[in-house]
């Protein structure tokens, strides 16, 4: 039999039983009014579990709270990076503070920083590039289109400053621009304008990866000149505290420079001894050698630095070598001193009839075997397909070097440069005027004194002399002389 189902109520659709007596009906709404005591236990609980919510939150807010001061304090006790206050930017841009806290620096530990780590760091190299592209090389090209006569004036501005400087000349300039950016940027200095204090730093640090002095005056040199550039007036470089830092490092240094060893008519006669001048390499090493010796000549005008580097304006050509009947007339008109063509050298070489080493008869001797336009290259040698190319400096040192060693020579010694030190060397020896010896190599200092060497003959004769006069009697300077 199955259950009796209950009976439920028309209004609020509850059991009947549930109700007083006569209170269910259509009109029932429920039976909460008349229960007062279910319904005030329902708000009881909920007032309780609102309770417990606030509580739980607030305890956790805390918490959170409580991780990020940890995490700010870890931050503070193992920030070592040196700080310096630096003033807003005038022109509404981020500070180099806030760029800084945008960028992650590779983690150098505790060592002191050197310029090759800082050129490791490809965010720093990053930063530096797009703040200062134009200085660094890796600027953006003027967009095509439309400009104003202002900006294409402003354009060409830009370029004159570039051009003024020989193409090497300008990319060591770079070079050294790009090492005083990294450091500012690095231990956020302002580069531009810098001042005397920034510079000081700046050749301290220097002097950590840099061995020679001289160096490091050049990368300050480099430094004050980009101040310029951007038409800053740079600090003095003659300041009381940076010549003191420049004076510490040279006393500390142990760096002594290591010029190349001289080329001697020697050395060139055993150099020849390997050469078979019948062939048109060996001809054209043989030539170029003696011309070189005797020229006192620049690696940069005698050949170019690559096969498609040839340039009629300031390599030699053969145009530019006139054969006379006692020499030779090398012309040059563009040099390291000549940038702007502003004179012609006239460089006689004279031949020595009948010797070994005659320069003369090594030119010809070559032109018959590689005979060429006079627009074409001086110094040529078979390349591939049978085709005629420049010699190049690099082959020039490598073919050197291979002689030099069979020769029973230290190769590392010599390099190209070895052939102009030589020929001023030996002309000084031979009793030439050392003005001369600058005017025909081409000198704007006296800066190839350096590369006279002094034989032990010669300062033995010097203090021969001493000993000869003390000899004959002659003690006492003539004082009404002086």
């Amino acid at each position: 039999m199955a259950p009796k189902r209950s009976k439920k109520c028309p209004g609020c659709h509850l059991d009947v039983a549930l109700h007083k007596s006569g209170v269910a009906g259509k009109v029932c709404t429920g039976i909460l009014e008349d229960n007062g005591a279910v319904g005030q236990g329902m708000q009881g609980a909920m007032a309780e579990l609102q309770q417990r919510k606030a509580e739980l939150t607030q305890r956790l807010e805390l918490k959170k709270l409580q991780r990020e001061v940890d995490a700010l304090e870890k931050e503070l006790a193992t920030d070592t990076s040196t700080t310096s206050p630096l003033p807003p930017a005038k022109d509404g841009s981020k500070t180099d503070e806030t760029q800084d806290d945008e960028r992650k620096h590779v983690d150098f530990g505790h060592t002191d920083i050197t310029l090759a780590q800082l050129r490791e760091d490809a965010a720093l190299q990053s930063l530096v590039s797009t703040k200062y592209g134009d200085l660094v090389g890796a600027g953006k090209k003027p967009e095509k289109g439309h400009h104003t006569q202002l900006q294409r004036l402003d354009h060409e501005v830009e370029a004159a400053k570039r051009s003024a400087f020989a193409a090497g000349t300008y990319a060591n300039l770079r070079t050294q621009w790009k090492a005083f950016l990294l450091f500012c940027e690095y231990f956020r200095l302002t580069a531009i304008p810098t001042d005397a204090r920034t510079l000081t730093r700046y050749a301290q640090f220097l002097s950590r990866s840099l061995k020679s002095p001289s160096t490091v005056q050049i990368y300050i040199h480099g430094a004050r000149l980009l101040q310029r550039f951007h038409g800053c007036e740079p600090p003095p470089s003659d300041t009381f505290e940076l010549r003191l830092v420049l004076s510490s490092f040279r006393r500390q240094s142990l760096h002594v420079p290591q010029r190349k060893l001289p080329i001697t008519p020697a050395i060139l006669l055993r150099l020849r001894d390997h050469l078979d001048l019948n062939r048109p390499l060996h001809a054209t090493l043989w030539a170029a050698y003696t011309v070189a010796f005797f020229t006192l000549l620049r690696k940069s005008n005698l050949v170019p630095k690559t096969t498609s580097a040839f340039d009629p304006g300031k390599h030699l050509t053969r145009g530019a070598i006139r054969v006379t009947s006692d020499g030779l007339v090398v012309r040059i008109t563009w040099s390291k001193t000549l940038q702007f063509k502003q004179r012609v050298l006239l460089l006689p070489v004279p031949a020595i009839p009948g010797h070994p080493l005659c320069p003369r008869h090594a030119y010809v001797n070559m032109c018959s075997l590689l005979p060429v336009g006079s627009d074409s290259p001086a110094f040529l040698v078979p390349g591939s397909a049978g085709r005629l190319v420049s010699l190049t400096h690099d082959s020039l040192v490598a073919h050197l070097k291979t002689l030099l060693a069979a020769s029973g020579l230290p190769s590392g010694d010599y390099s190209g440069h070895s052939f102009r030190r030589g020929g001023a060397t030996f002309a000084w020896h031979c009793g030439a005027d050392p003005q001369l010896i600058k005017l025909l190599g081409d000198w704007s200092s006296d800066a190839f004194q350096s590369y006279l060497d002094s034989s032990f003959e010669q300062r033995r004769s010097f203090a021969t002399l001493l000993a000869t006069r003390i000899n004959q009697g002659f003690l006492e300077p003539d004082r009404a002389a002086v």
